[in-house]
């Protein structure tokens, strides 16, 4: 019996036709799997970079709604064509003045690629303490007018307090924040080692012992802080001036940093007392690395985020009648796989308490 045609298989002319038609289609389904598994690597990379993104953004609003106001105003900008004082402590270095060598600075045609961002924040974990007689800055340098602060008994070694004595040394904080108490001025200082505690029978005041009904000596215990002057951006001492801040004057413990890219791509925060580097958002384990850091400043009448036709960006000459009160943080991140992929986030931050030159209008 003569078999079918059908029976036969294929012939050699169309396993060769054939062949090349199936590694074709075996290469598809390999390149479309690879890339499936490439862009579900890289979109689980991109949500971990914006969860990263909006944590480190919290971090940030969390230090700069606690900024505190320097008054008279720091020129935290010392050189550049474009000078303006630091307004309550915070600014942006332009690209005209010369970053220092841990932080970046660039622009290009969308302007300033690697903002700096400077401020004066205070710390919430340490009480306040009183001015227990009157103070002028003139005096830095006397030892015998140094601040005096009043002292918390604190005996269970909690940092509630800002002075904690061990032994007869005291532990410094990194600096004082004065507000006089005729809110004439806020202004910072550098407590240096030669700040003592005091246990004396010598009312602080005036400096006459005193004694109690029964005619026994009382006891006083304070603080006599020895102040430095505030340093500028490139740790040159501020020229002293005649602010006073009388008996009754607030003193907080304050910090000023720094928050920048630095040379690795990576955004940190440099305390500029201590020298110590937190970092606070680093790109290179998910593959990207940051292009841009850019802050911009808004001065705006109203508080809505979303009408951004009232918003103008500061410097302006209308500064005195409107209100500085929005900062636009914006990060731009690159894929290192993918050099033509780039990731932006923005976050916009309302800070009521964010400029000192405060008009009727402001919030």
């Amino acid at each position: 019996m003569k078999p079918s045609k059908s029976s036969l298989g294929f012939t050699l002319l169309e396993i060769l036709v054939a062949m090349p038609i199936a590694f074709m289609l075996i290469w598809a389904v390999i390149s479309l799997g690879t890339d499936m598994a490439r862009k579900t690597g890289l979109f689980g990379d991109e949500m971990l970079l914006r969860n990263n993104f909006n944590a480190t953004m919290d971090f940030l609003m969390a230090e700069v709604q606690s900024t505190a106001a320097l008054v008279p105003s720091e020129k935290l900008i010392i050189a550049g064509t474009t000078e303006y004082p630091g307004l309550i402590g915070i600014d942006n270095i332009t690209n005209s003045v010369i970053a220092p060598p841990e932080c970046l600075t660039a622009s290009d045609a969308d302007g300033e690629k690697f903002s700096i961002v400077r401020h004066t924040s205070i710390s919430r974990q340490h009480a306040a303490e009183r001015v227990l007689r009157s103070w002028n800055e003139l005096n830095i340098g006397d030892s015998t007018k140094r601040l005096r602060l009043s002292h918390h008994l604190n005996s269970t070694g909690s940092p509630q307090y800002p002075f904690q004595v061990e032994g007869t040394t005291v532990k410094l904080v990194p600096e004082i924040y004065l507000i006089d108490a005729d809110l004439v001025a806020y202004r910072r200082y550098r407590p240096t080692n030669l700040t003592q505690h005091k246990n004396t029978n010598l009312d602080p005041y005036d400096d006459l012992p005193k004694t109690d009904a029964s005619g026994n000596p009382k006891s006083f215990e304070y603080t006599e802080v020895d102040l430095l002057m505030p340093q500028d951006y490139y740790k040159n001492n501020h020229t002293t001036s005649n602010l006073n801040f009388i008996t009754g004057s607030i003193a907080y413990v304050a910090n000023t940093k720094r928050i920048c890219v630095n040379p690795a791509k990576k955004l940190v925060e440099i305390n500029e007392v201590t020298g110590n580097v937190k970092e606070l958002l680093d790109p290179t384990p998910y593959k990207f690395e940051i292009s841009r850091f850019q802050v911009t400043y808004y001065s705006s009448s109203t508080s809505s985020p979303i009408d951004r036709a009232a918003f103008s960006a500061y410097p302006t000459d209308l500064i005195q009648q409107r209100c500085l009160n929005f900062l636009n943080f914006r990060m731009d991140l690159t894929s290192k796989v993918n050099p033509a992929m780039t990731l932006t986030y923005e976050r916009l931050a309302l800070i009521r308490n964010f400029n000192n030159r405060r008009s009727a209008q402001c919030l």
